[in-house]
C-alpha cells in the first residue's frame, strides 16, 4: 500500500531568514577503511557462518573464472579452439571482492542496478550462468534473448534492473526503484554499482541530489579502480577522495577497501541495515583495481605503470581470502582446489551451452521493441472513441488532464505524479492544479530542475513494478536535458532486456509556439521523438482526447511521451464534451474529425484546429475536406489515412514542426507504398529554421489555416 501524506497546508513551509552572522560551513568526517576484524572473529561472533564463508569464495571464483574464460576465448587460447566470441568485453577481474557479498547481503526481492562492467554483480545476484553466457554469445536462450549482450545483462525475475552500457545511466533508475520501494512500503532496498568515471556525469549529480531529497533506500556503490576508461581520477578531478562528494548532497559516505571481501561484506551489511531503517541514500567508494583495461582492446599502458599493477595485484582479493580461510580452518588446500575445479566445470558447461545454442530467429528482429501488455488492474477501464449519447458536459483540455490524473490516482494508489512545480503551484500551465491538496505530498511532489533524473527516476519506479509514475517536463524543449534517460534507457529497456523489462512511465510535456517564447521554449519536437523506436507518442488535440489518451497512457506497459500544446489548455471548440467517468482511448487508431470527399487533411495537436478552420472555409468554396486526427504518432494509424485517400484522391499533411525529418514525410512515404506510387499530396510544416520571437515572424513560422487552405487549393487546381 502506498504510504500517503495528506497534510498540504502551508504551515510547514520553512521561513528563509536573512542571517549574515560570520561563521564557517563545516562538514562531518567521512569514515575510511573502518573494518579491522579477522575471519575467525566474525565466525566466532556469529556474523558469518562457515557455509557463507565458503560461498563468498565460490562466488568470487565464479566471477573470476567467467571473466578469464572470455579473455581466453577472445585470445583464441581457450581449451576448445572452436569456440569464438564477438561482442563487448568490459571485464571486472580484480574487483570480485566488491561484488561477491551481494550474494549474502541482499534478499531475493531487493534490487540491483549495474554498469557495463557488470558480470560480477549479475553472478552474485544469482543470474543463471548458462543463460548469462548465452547472452554474451547473443543466443536466443540468453537471459535477454540475445538482444542486449555483455553490457546489458539483466534478470528481472531476480530484481536485477539491468547492467547499463551508458556510463552513469543506472543512477536515476536505481533511485526510482528505491523511491518505489519506499512509497510502496515493501522494505526492499537497492544497491547501485558504477565506476569512478560515472561520478563525473550529470546523471550522478542529478540523481544523488534527488535521491537525497526523497530519502530513498539506495546504496550508490562506486567501484573506484582509478580510471574511467583511460582518464585517471587524479587527472580528471580535483579531489583526493571521491567520497567527498557525499558532502554536496548531505548524505553519509564512506571509503571501503574494495580488495578485501570481508571489508566489503561488513560495509554492505551496515549499509543494508541503514537503508532498511530509512537512513538512505548512502555513497560508498570501494577502492579496487581492474586487472584488464576498460575493455580488452585497451592495454592500460598509457595511464598506469607496471609498478602500480604489481602493487595492486599483490593484494589480490581471492588469494588473500583463501589464506584467511586456511588460517581460520574453514577450508583446506584440497577443498579450495576442488572448489576451483567445480567452478571451472560449471563455466565450461556454460560455454558449451552458449556456443551450441541457437541464434535468435530473424523473424524476432523487431520483437520486443514495444511492450504490448496492459496493467491488469486498469485494463477493465472502458474504451470510448466518442462521448456517450446524452453527454453534454464541457471541459477545457487543462480540466480534462486534471480530471484524468485525479481519477487515476483515486482508482490506483500506484499512480504518482512528480516534476517541476507540479505540487502546490499546480504546474506551469495549471494542469495539476488541486491534486496536491487532494492527494498530498506522498502522491504528488516537486522535483528539482533535473530533467534527466526526473525521467530516470520515473523509469526506475516503473521498472520496479511497484508504481505507475506520471512525470512532467515543463517544455518539450527541455527533453534534451533528459536525452540519455529518454532515448538510451526508457526507449530501449524493453528490447535490450529481452522483452522482460516493462518501462511503465508516462512523460507529460508541452508544445510551445504562438506565445512569443522564442526558440528554447517554443519548439514542436514531436517528429524528433517519433524517430526513436520504443517510445509511444500521444498528441491530444481536444479535451476528450486528452483525458482518454492520458488514461490509456497510464494503463499500458510501454513508455509514453505525451505532448500537450500550451495554446490548447484553454476553452475548446472541438471535442470539448468529456464524460465524467473514467475511460480510455486506444493508441494507434486515428479519429475522423470531419468527413469529406475531395481532400484528406492529416494534422495533430494545435494545427488540427487550423486544418479544421481551413476545411470550413473551403467548404464555402465547394471543396469538401476530410480531417483526420491521428491521436498518436506511435503507434501510427496508416490504414485510416489510406482508406480516406482512396476516397478523396488527395492528401495534405500538416505539422507545426520544422520540415526536415518531419513525420509528415513518413506519412507521404507510407501512402506512396500503399497506393502503388500514385498520390497527389502536399505537406505544410514550419520552415527549416529556428522559432523566432517577433510576432510577425512567429506567425509566419507556424503553419496557419491560410497556408493549409492555399496548399489544398493548389492541389485541387492541379
Amino acid at each position: 500500500m502506498i504510504q500517503d501524506t495528506n497534510d498540504t497546508s502551508n504551515s510547514d513551509i520553512p521561513l528563509r531568514r536573512f542571517d549574515n552572522t560570520p561563521g564557517e560551513v563545516t562538514a562531518p568526517a567521512l569514515p575510511k577503511y573502518v573494518f579491522n576484524r579477522t575471519l575467525t572473529e566474525m565466525l566466532d561472533a556469529g556474523d558469518l557462518t562457515r557455509e557463507d564463508a565458503v560461498r563468498l569464495l565460490e562466488t568470487m571464483l565464479t566471477i573470476r573464472r567467467f571473466e578469464e574464460t572470455i579473455v581466453e576465448i577472445k585470445a583464441e587460447t581457450y581449451k576448445d579452439p572452436e569456440v569464438k566470441y564477438r561482442g563487448a568485453s568490459h571485464l571486472c577481474m580484480g574487483q570480485e571482492a566488491c561484488e561477491a557479498p551481494i550474494a549474502l547481503v541482499l534478499k531475493k526481492t531487493d534490487f540491483i542496478a549495474s554498469n557495463h562492467r557488470g558480470h560480477g554483480h549479475s553472478i552474485a545476484k544469482g543470474t543463471d550462468l548458462k543463460a548469462m553466457m548465452a547472452e554474451m554469445f547473443g543466443r536466443a536462450c540468453g537471459v535477454c534473448r540475445g538482444k542486449g549482450g555483455s553490457m546489458h545483462i539483466a534478470e528481472f525475475d531476480k530484481n536485477h534492473l539491468g547492467a547499463n552500457g551508458v556510463v552513469g545511466g543506472s543512477f536515476p533508475i536505481a533511485g526510482g526503484a528505491g523511491l518505489a520501494a519506499k512509497l510502496a512500503g515493501t522494505g526492499q532496498i537497492v544497491f547501485c554499482f558504477a565506476g569512478d568515471g560515472a561520478m563525473n556525469t550529470g546523471s550522478f549529480h542529478e540523481s544523488l541530489n534527488m535521491a537525497s531529497q526523497l530519502h530513498v533506500p539506495v546504496l550508490y556503490a562506486i567501484e573506484d579502480n582509478g580510471a574511467g576508461m583511460t582518464g585517471r581520477v587524479d587527472e580528471v578531478t580535483n579531489l583526493d577522495e571521491l567520497v567527498r562528494r557525499a558532502w554536496a548532497y548531505g548524505i553519509p559516505g564512506e571509503v571501503v577497501d574494495g580488495m578485501d571481501v570481508l571489508a566489503c561484506l561488513d560495509a554492505y551489511c551496515r549499509a543494508a541495515a541503514r537503508l532498511r531503517a530509512g537512513e538512505g541514500p548512502l555513497l560508498f567508494v570501494l577502492k579496487t583495481f581492474r586487472y584488464k583495461g576498460h575493455s580488452l582492446s585497451d592495454d592500460c599502458a598509457t595511464y598506469r605503470s607496471q609498478a602500480e599493477e604489481a602493487e595492486w595485484t599483490a593484494r589480490d582479493a581471492i588469494r588473500s581470502y583463501e589464506a584467511r580461510l586456511l588460517e581460520a580452518g574453514v577450508m583446506t588446500e584440497e577443498e579450495i582446489n576442488a572448489l576451483r575445479e567445480k567452478v571451472e566445470v560449471r563455466i565450461d558447461e556454460a560455454v558449451q551451452h552458449a556456443w551450441q545454442a541457437e541464434e535468435p530467429e530473424l523473424s524476432t528482429l523487431t520483437n520486443d521493441v514495444y511492450p504490448a501488455s496492459y496493467d491488469a488492474r486498469l485494463e477493465a477501464i472502458p474504451v470510448l472513441t466518442s462521448p456517450s449519447a446524452g453527454t453534454e458536459r464541457k471541459l477545457t483540455t487543462r480540466e480534462a488532464i486534471i480530471e484524468a490524473l485525479a481519477q487515476l490516482m483515486e482508482a490506483d494508489e500506484r499512480v504518482v505524479v512528480f516534476g517541476e512545480d507540479v505540487a502546490a503551484y499546480g504546474g506551469a500551465f495549471g494542469s495539476t492544479k488541486g491534486l496536491y491538496e487532494r492527494f498530498g505530498k506522498g502522491r504528488i511532489w516537486n522535483a528539482p530542475i533535473s530533467e534527466n533524473a526526473i525521467v530516470g527516476f520515473g523509469l526506475g519506479a516503473g521498472l520496479s513494478g511497484l508504481l505507475r509514475p506520471v512525470v512532467e517536463i515543463m517544455y518539450n524543449d527541455f527533453l534534451a536535458q533528459a536525452e540519455d534517460q529518454l532515448q538510451n534507457q526508457t526507449a530501449k529497456a524493453h528490447y535490450m532486456y529481452g522483452g522482460k523489462a516493462l518501462p511503465r512511465v508516462v512523460i507529460r510535456t508541452t508544445i510551445g509556439g504562438g506565445r512569443g517564447y522564442s526558440c528554447q521554449h517554443g519548439q514542436e519536437l514531436v517528429s524528433k521523438y517519433a524517430t526513436i523506436p520504443g517510445l509511444r507518442i500521444a498528441v491530444p488535440s481536444t479535451p476528450f482526447d486528452a483525458k482518454g489518451l492520458l488514461v490509456e497512457a497510464v494503463c499500458i506497459d510501454a513508455p509514453v511521451l505525451f505532448f500537450e500544446h500550451q495554446l490548447l489548455y484553454g476553452t475548446a471548440t472541438l471535442g470539448a464534451i468529456v464524460p465524467e467517468e473514467l475511460y480510455r482511448i486506444p493508441f494507434g487508431k486515428a479519429a475522423i474529425v470531419r468527413e469529406g470527399t475531395d481532400v484528406t487533411i492529416w494534422a495533430y495537436s494545435r494545427v488540427l484546429h487550423s486544418a479544421h478552420n481551413a476545411a470550413q472555409r473551403l467548404e464555402r468554396r465547394g471543396i469538401s475536406c476530410e480531417v483526420i486526427d491521428p491521436q498518436t504518432i506511435s503507434p501510427l494509424d496508416i490504414d485510416t489515412v489510406v482508406a480516406s485517400v482512396r476516397k478523396t484522391g488527395r492528401l495534405v499533411c500538416v505539422s507545426q514542426g520544422t520540415d526536415k525529418g518531419n513525420i509528415v514525410h513518413t506519412i507521404v512515404s507510407r501512402l506512396l507504398r500503399e497506393l502503388g506510387g500514385k498520390l497527389t499530396c502536399a505537406t505544410v510544416t514550419a520552415p527549416d529554421g529556428v522559432m523566432p520571437m517577433a510576432t510577425n515572424l512567429e506567425f509566419a513560422f507556424i503553419p496557419s489555416a491560410a497556408r493549409i487552405e492555399q496548399a489544398i487549393l493548389d492541389l485541387v487546381e492541379e
